[in-house]
């Protein structure tokens, strides 16, 4: 029989209460816990129960994340400065800089010195001017989408997701300084006046496989008077955690 450290089990008995329910929930809680993957125990202490990231186990965890095979994959293709190749494309999908860092802040990497130069290639990349300038138009105009971010009827087009990513990876792997700050402020420059952000539907809009030949997955409201709430949440999930809100 497998048993739960005691500083576990409050937060297990806090889980849905009927039995049946609670006894899968506690199963499958004890499986991860005993994965072989150091980032599935670091996610189920840290995210299912709240353990502090500072605590002296987890702290081993990220280690092991650090020294795993996974973590040491996604960084093999870096050149001889540390950045990732392609170095001019760090937003390259799914393995440019900046996917990179977001994978290993969500996988539980520990903050590493070793990777200021791949923090230095996504802040390049999102702070550049066609992002922090701005013009004010009446209507869409295709030339200035590679010059500045479009501001139209207050609402700036441009999508959160990017920037909230990037803030979010640097401030999850320990990388904090101006840029990070720069980083939520564009994203607050850019908040609608609803409160939320918009989404970019050159890559969430759902489409009809019968005649594309491929479905994208629907992630909300695209269009150009409503922001979409997942990324409005992802937004203000970086904005409190770099103690703007």
């Amino acid at each position: 029989m497998v048993r739960l450290s005691n500083h576990l089990r409050p937060a297990v008995g806090r889980i849905r209460s009927d039995k049946v329910n609670r006894m899968r929930n506690i199963n499958i809680i004890v499986r991860l816990l005993k994965s072989c993957e150091p980032s599935v125990q670091y996610k189920t202490r840290v995210n299912v129960f709240g353990e502090s990231r500072n605590s002296r186990s987890i702290t081993r965890f990220q280690q092991d994340i650090k020294n795993s095979v996974r973590a040491r994959r996604l960084l093999k293709n870096r050149a001889s400065n540390g950045y990732v190749r392609p170095v001019m494309h760090a937003y390259k999908k799914w393995n440019g800089a900046h996917w990179i860092l977001a994978t290993l802040a969500d996988i539980g990497h520990p903050h590493d010195k070793n990777l200021a130069p791949v923090v230095d290639q996504a802040m390049k990349c999102w702070l550049q001017p066609v992002f922090t300038e701005s013009v004010i138009l009446k209507t869409p105009i295709p030339c200035w989408k590679d010059k500045a971010v479009p501001i139209i009827n207050g609402r700036a087009r441009r999508c959160g997701s990017q920037h909230a990513n990037a803030l979010y990876a640097a401030l999850t792997l320990g990388f904090v300084d101006e840029r990070t700050d720069k980083l939520a402020e564009l994203l607050m420059k850019w908040q609608w006046p609803d409160g939320g952000w918009p989404v970019e539907a050159k890559f969430y809009q759902s489409r009809d496989p019968n005649l594309s030949g491929y479905d994208l997955v629907d992630w909300g409201r695209i269009d150009r008077k409503a922001s979409n709430e997942w990324i409005t949440v992802d937004a203000l999930y970086v904005l409190n955690a770099s103690g703007r809100i």
